[in-house]
């Protein structure tokens, strides 16, 4: 969970007898988790841990571990601040100057709402987002649906991406295209 400009992580306890507490580890996952860092002094006790010293709009990884008579255990999976990617975008025309997004909603803990981008259709697969696609709205839509009012007159297909936006600001992978298609 983002809570507050914090990591807060909770993990199941290992059923193992003799377990004495977790260790908690933190990377930079740009764009790869390199480099773990322990991040308590003495073994945590419980299963949750609060990372007050992430800073927001870094994307991190979080691996946990547990500790028995002072020998860690195996790695937990990689836990990310990075929200899901967005699936279920379907762009329909409404209008030959208007376009209804919608997608399926991410219900991560921490998650703020979604961006959304257009450009010519295809122009995804060619390029990285930034290159190609404009950003359509100033802050994160909260609502699992957007309205673009965009002339179709052109005849020209546009295509569309959702991201979804967390808590510390930053965005997951871009959803599947979706695309309009003009009438012949």
């Amino acid at each position: 969970d983002l809570t507050g400009g914090s990591v807060a992580l909770s993990w199941t306890a290992v059923s193992e007898t003799g377990v004495t507490g977790y260790n908690i580890y933190r990377a930079s996952a740009n764009p790869y988790p390199k480099s773990f860092v322990k991040l308590n002094s003495s073994p945590v006790t419980g299963t949750t841990y609060t990372d007050a010293t992430a800073s927001p709009g870094t994307q991190y990884s979080y691996r946990v571990c547990a500790v028995k008579s002072g020998v860690e255990g195996r790695f937990s999976r990689h836990l990310y601040t990075r929200p899901a990617r967005v699936l279920g975008a379907v762009a329909s025309v409404e209008d030959t100057t208007l376009v209804r997004l919608s997608w399926y909603a991410n219900s991560e803990a921490g998650n703020t709402g979604y961006n959304i981008y257009r450009a010519r259709a295809g122009a995804i697969y060619t390029s990285p987002l930034s290159a190609n696609y404009t950003k359509l709205n100033s802050a994160p839509v909260t609502a699992l649906e957007y309205y673009d009012s965009v002339d179709l007159s052109d005849r020209v297909a546009r295509g569309y991406v959702v991201t979804a936006v967390n808590a510390f600001g930053l965005e997951s992978g871009t959803s599947p295209e979706c695309t309009t298609f003009p009438n012949p």
